[in-house]
């Protein structure tokens, strides 16, 4: 009998102790993170590290990889081991405009997939108007997640946040993006996140993978980040250069 009476007082104690609104647990989700200052800077930081992407969906490369965000902008680079040579790739974003530079071939990009983006970043927690929904339970790399979906006015996005030590292991969103046809289609993106380190105070995710329509995209490893990074402008316009006509063969072999 006292047994069972324990049992009841230890289920019922830790019900009173772990958190049982969503509001709750973003708000433990944040002081985790190092606060509302910390949790701004995940949109204001420049890393270094390396990163695996596929090409054409279905051949992976790898090499260093780069990153900067500066609120609306952005700007990757991610120099690929091509065996005999490293060829770079760089995508960016100045807040209006978007493009890429593909092996030396720079094309406009469109800026619609880096809005779709932005509007479903971490800092979503941190919307004064964003409403917090419990959403199902998953279990994400073995640990056991919280479900909260955040609405701003009908936007959702679906946080899985630790229900140990209140990391974000994953968010989930479907938004507007172009397809390979360059057809608007609405799709799923899923970032999932992993390996947390302090950087002048602020515990911040060094690895990622990043999923649209279930496939893998790229997965990276940061090991530097920087807040508050020091960028001009400049780095994150389109570079006006000549027409290269060259056969492909000729640019690289």
């Amino acid at each position: 009998m006292k047994i069972k009476l324990t049992i009841i007082f230890i289920l019922v104690f830790s019900a009173f102790m772990l958190p049982r609104e969503p509001g709750e647990i973003v708000k433990k989700c944040i002081t985790t993170l190092g606060g509302e200052a910390a949790l701004s800077q995940y949109n204001d930081f420049s890393g270094t590290g390396t990163s695996t992407m596929k090409i054409n969906w279905y051949r992976e490369f790898s090499g260093k990889f780069k990153i900067i965000r500066k609120g609306r902008k952005s700007w990757t680079k991610s120099d690929l081991d091509f065996g005999s040579r490293t060829l770079a790739m760089i995508e960016s974003f100045d807040g209006r405009t978007a493009w890429t530079d593909r092996f030396n071939t720079v094309t406009d990009k469109p800026a619609l997939d880096f809005e779709s983006d932005l509007r479903h970043t971490v800092t979503v927690l941190l919307d004064k108007q964003a409403v917090f929904t419990t959403a199902k339970d998953a279990e994400i790399d073995g640990r056991a997640a919280a479900g909260i979906e955040a609405n701003v006015k009908g936007r959702k996005t679906l946080f899985f946040i630790d229900k140990e030590d209140y990391t974000i292991l994953e968010i989930v969103f479907k938004d507007t993006y172009f397809n390979a046809d360059r057809v608007k289609e609405e799709m799923e993106k899923r970032i999932r996140y992993s390996d947390y380190k302090k950087f002048a105070g602020v515990l911040f995710p060094t690895g990622a993978v990043i999923y649209k329509k279930g496939k893998k995209q790229i997965e990276y490893h940061l090991e530097k980040v920087t807040f508050k990074p020091t960028v001009p402008g400049s780095q994150f316009l389109r570079p006006e250069e000549e027409i290269d006509f060259r056969y492909y063969e000729e640019k690289f072999f």
